[in-house]
């Protein structure tokens, strides 16, 4: 068989089986998958040369790409390197910061050492839009959420609570909270006590907004991933405005509370706020659940606002007052969509941004010490934090370079600290120094939160500031926010030359000429210094002194006062980038979350259009982006496809490798994406049979494989009595029928005013084929068909002669004119599983006397008239068969075609139904993809695909449902195979290269037996 090509999605690695999460493999597996793939005779490429290739089905192809650029994922790397495999890096470049990431991703350094190998290729995975924002669902006209590619953004009308005056940004824009932010716990259940949590948050609304929404930004929770179906009652100044259920979301392989994205609350009463009104909004948990919901806290020193919570565990103690803005708007319902040329300028710019940052930060770095770092004389400054009187630090720090430098990053190395750790904010600002602890024109840099891990470095990213050569400016941080416990302070290391001491010695003789003794202290001047740093208060700094006296205890002390300053120089760094002087070309992208913005119908609309909206395809364009890569797992193949399934280079399909499925379950769902799991279907000299439905485009399985006989569906019977037209793709008969293939025409007893086959129809039909033989004859001559394909289901009993008449009459109509007849016939076991409303008028032996094959439609036997089961179940499928072969004159017997299906059902329960269940159709590589996107086996039953998840069951056709038919066929000594149905793509996608070996060598001799 013909194996699909495939681009595998990893994120993370765990080195540790224990410590796999869904987007953390763990590397045996990851190497098993490999080797797995290239034991199946698959050739690697880089993402840009697979992209290429993908639809090439020649030779088995696969590609890897590792999104994120995760810091856990070098041994995962060494091991493809080592076996001379290629593979992608998607880099989030924000997350890269500048010199040191965030927490959890590979630095720039490390990057470059693998973007240098030759086996590495890049892909842009944006620099800031990795998230989710509002948008507006305009099918149901309600704001949801999704990544910011796919879609421009919902503006709320209302108070944007976090974002401080002047703030220019997106109020979405994921920079607002990566940096200086706590976790806030405002509803939900205290992990520490098990006691629901009442939340109050303060609260001053800057403009007039009647309350109707609250969209609060959801941070990670306590603990990650938990959630539960929270009873909350919210008050804004004592009036309640709701008293109801914060649902959890259900996700595809999970159910929690929404993270790291926002979270609409709607309320059941508004709530009218005037601008400058201070409003206490409370959240009062009433029920007790798993975990505790938190929102992001930006830090707020202007006493506008403040936090309060009865729950443990948060960045204050219970009940202190956070000074702190929490992450929330306050809506009035209404609001805008993004405007087009807005989303072109963000997603632009964001571009821009990454290829700017890559090349800056990618490069080198020339770091600008003040101090010598091989010093041995160590002392500590106090650099932030609170003093044991309650006090705040507030350090000036003192530089000086030789030349012209535009720093980007400071770095300080922590000595120890002293007292607790709190949720410290240190503001940063360079000025030039005019004084001791004096400065002029200060630029504030930044805000950063101490990590207060000790004798360790931590990198401070600053605002761009470029320092005069020998200009001497101070570099100064001041303490923010007071401890709630008390005491407690970090501290940074620096070198200082020891200060001169007294000594001990002769200061003079007595009368008899004895030596006298005393403390010798050296003269005031031995003691001046350059101010190269000075602290708020002397305490836990090693302040140096301006001197010493001797106490009338007769011991020796050092005098230190005001400005408590010193010569030290601290261990801070000046980090000053040097550009790369190229950085790779990039030419993919790996899309976040793997969603993009089409044309606003999920598929093409016509052959050419591709499924990419202009606005983005024009940016893409614009920084040479050829390939793009989503996460959905369709599979693809060049030449035509089924209009659902066409897609271009810049939306191409990924599987994405979960890391806590198991591997077995991981290698099963890569044998049935690929195709290994599923037998050849190759033509064997048989009739073959399929069905079409229509499609304005095309159906691409009918012009491209070689099916005997392609009925086309339908037109429809009617008691006028007249046949209504339905709708049928001419130009797809012209090809089946230049191909030397027969085009049938469908006529069925479905009934559109009751959505379903209409038995009264069949009835009428049958008992009135003077009637409607003449008809059928007039449309297949003058329509030029090559034959009729006869569907009647749920055919009254009673109609069995009737039937046997009406086919005679049609044979003879229609053979002498060359036609062909089909007729799909309900199964029929012989037993008394057999419903006699379904199966009482058919009688095969009489029926095949007229007809040239007829299908028997083993493969009904459930849908949405009942609950989850197979469509042919094996011990049915065989009982049907024996029924023909008993029943069927053998030399009739070439006359039957075997049914099968290429489609499923999936089943979800609702209590509401009838059946207790709603049922969907679904296709096969639907099917495919929602056991891979929920990390399920494909389990086979009854000659089926079966796959189960959450509330849902699934029963599906494949290629071994086919192949099932195949043998039946022939070793009863059969017709052939006739399936339903070639719509979707199904066909194509069990077997892209079979049903193309022969036509059927049968005898297709048109007469009456």
């Amino acid at each position: 068989m013909s194996k699909y090509n495939i681009m595998l999605c990893y994120h993370g690695i765990a080195m540790n089986p224990n410590e796999v999460a869904p987007f953390r493999s763990y590397i045996e597996d990851f190497k098993e998958q490999i080797n797995w793939l290239k034991k199946n005779g698959y050739t690697f490429l880089k993402p840009s040369e697979l992209a290429n290739s993908l639809g090439d089905l020649s030779i088995p192809k696969a590609g890897i790409i590792f999104d994120d650029a995760l810091e856990t994922i070098p041994p995962a790397l060494d091991f493809l390197i080592q076996n001379n495999i290629p593979f992608g890096i998607a880099v989030i470049a924000r997350r890269l910061r500048k010199y040191e990431p965030e927490s959890g991703f590979m630095s720039w350094q490390l990057l470059k050492e693998y973007a240098n190998n030759p086996l590495c290729e890049i892909l842009n995975h944006t620099y800031n839009l990795h998230h989710l924002i509002p948008v507006l669902d305009t099918e149901s006209n309600t704001v949801t959420t999704a990544p910011v590619l796919e879609k421009p953004c919902w503006i709320p009308n209302g108070d944007i609570v976090y974002m401080a005056d002047g703030d220019n940004r997106w109020y979405w824009d994921w920079s607002i909270i990566d940096t200086t932010t706590w976790g806030f716990p405002l509803f939900g259940t205290d992990p520490a006590t098990g006691q629901p949590i009442t939340s109050t948050m303060t609260v001053k609304v800057r403009k007039d907004v009647s309350i109707r929404e609250i969209y609060v930004r959801a941070a990670l929770h306590m603990p990650a991933s938990s959630g539960y179906n929270a009873q909350v009652e919210i008050k804004i100044n004592g009036q309640v405005v709701k008293n109801g259920i914060i649902p959890v979301t259900q996700y595809e392989t999970r159910q929690q509370w929404k993270e790291r994205e926002f979270m609409l609350i709607p309320l059941d009463e508004a709530y009218n706020a005037q601008a400058g009104q201070t409003l206490q909004i409370d959240f009062v948990t009433q029920n007790q659940g798993n975990g505790a919901f938190r929102i992001y806290a930006l830090p707020d020193f202007s006493g506008d606002y403040k936090l309060n919570t009865s729950c443990n565990g948060g960045d204050y103690p219970p009940g202190y007052d956070w000074p702190a803005r929490p992450a929330i708007i306050l809506s009035d319902g209404t609001g805008r969509t993004a405007t087009s040329d807005e989303y072109s300028s963000y997603v632009g710019s964001d571009f821009s941004t990454f290829y700017t940052a890559f090349k800056k930060y990618s490069g080198d770095w020339d770091v600008k010490k003040n101090y010598n770092e091989f010093q041995t004389n160590l002392y500590v400054l106090t650099i932030g934090g609170t003093y044991s009187d309650g006090a705040l630090a507030d350090t000036y720090i003192r530089v000086r370079t030789d030349g012209d430098v535009t720093v980007e990053c400071l770095r300080i190395k922590y000595a120890e600290r002293i007292g607790e750790r709190y949720p410290l904010i240190i503001e940063v600002s360079i000025g030039e120094r005019t004084g001791v602890g004096e400065y002029s024109n200060p630029t504030v840099v930044a805000e950063f939160a101490p990590n207060w891990w000790d004798w360790h470095w931590q990198t401070i990213d600053i605002e761009p500031f470029t320092f005069k050569a020998g200009t001497d400016y101070y570099i100064r941080f001041k303490t923010l926010n007071k401890s709630p416990f008390g005491l407690g302070l970090v501290r940074i290391y620096m070198e200082q030359d020891k200060p001169p001491e007294p000594r001990w010695g002769i200061v003079g003789y007595d009368e008899n000429n004895n030596p006298i003794y005393d403390w010798i202290l050296p003269p005031s001047s031995a003691y001046s210094h350059e101010d190269w740093y000075m602290v708020a208060e002397e305490e836990y700094t090693d302040v140096y002194p301006d001197g010493t006296y001797v106490d009338q205890n007769g011991n020796w002390q050092w005098i230190i006062s005001p400005p408590y300053d010193g010569p030290g120089k601290a261990f801070l760094d000046l980090l000053v980038p040097i550009p790369a002087i190229s950085i790779p070309t990039i030419t993919s992208i790996a899309y976040p979350f793997g969603a993009y913005y089409d044309n606003g119908y999920g598929t093409n609309d016509t052959i050419t259009k591709p499924d990419l909206n202009p606005i983005l395809q024009q940016i893409l364009s614009n920084e040479g982006i050829s390939s793009g890569w989503t996460v959905y797992p369709a599979r693809f193949r060049d030449g035509l496809v089924e209009p659902d399934l066409r897609t271009v280079n810049l939306a191409l399909p990924r599987f994405l490798v979960y890391g806590n499925i198991s591997n077995e379950v991981t290698l099963n769902n890569l044998a049935a994406y690929t195709g290994i799991m599923w037998k050849d279907i190759m033509h064997n000299g048989i009739v073959w049979q399929t069905a079409e439905e229509y499609n304005s485009l095309y159906n691409a399985t009918t012009r491209q494989t070689n099916f005997d006989f392609v009925s086309f569906d339908a037109y429809f019977f009617t008691q006028s009595p007249t046949i209504k037209k339905g709708n049928i793709n001419l130009q797809d008969k012209q090809i089946v029928q230049q191909r030397g293939y027969k085009a049938l025409i469908i006529f069925s007893n479905y009934d559109d005013s009751i959505d379903g086959p209409n038995p009264d129809i069949a009835s009428y039909v049958l008992n009135n084929p003077d009637l409607f033989v003449p008809l059928i004859t007039n449309i297949v001559t003058s329509e030029a068909w090559d034959g009729v394909y006869i569907n009647l289901e749920w055919v009254p009993p009673d109609c069995k002669q009737p039937s046997i008449t009406f086919f005679d009459k049609l044979a003879a109509a229609l053979f002498p004119l060359g036609k062909f007849i089909l007729v799909s016939l309900p199964a029929i076991t012989g037993t008394n599983y057999d419903d006699p409303d379904w199966t009482g008028w058919c009688d095969y032996a009489q029926i095949a006397k007229y007809v040239n094959f007829m299908k028997i439609m083993t493969y009904t036997e459930s849908g949405d008239f009942g609950g989850p089961a197979p469509h042919a179940p094996d011990e049915f499928f065989d009982a049907v068969y024996r029924y023909v072969n008993k029943t069927v004159p053998a030399q009739l017997k070439s006359r039957v075609l075997v049914g099968c299906n290429a489609f499923g059902h999936t089943w979800t329960i609702n209590a509401q139904n009838e059946t207790g269940y709603s049922c969907d159709y679904i296709t096969f590589h639907e099917a495919l993809a929602d056991a891979i996107v929920h990390g399920v086996p494909i389990q086979e039953q009854d000659g089926e695909g079966y796959i189960e998840y959450l509330n849902t069951k699934c029963f599906f056709g494949t290629p071994n449902t086919v192949w099932r038919a195949l043998k039946k066929s022939l070793d009863n000594g059969l017709g052939g195979v006739g399936i339903w149905k070639a719509d979707d793509g199904d066909l194509l996608q069990h077997n892209p290269n079979n049903f193309n070996a022969k036509k059927a060598n049968v005898n297709w001799e048109i007469k009456e037996l």
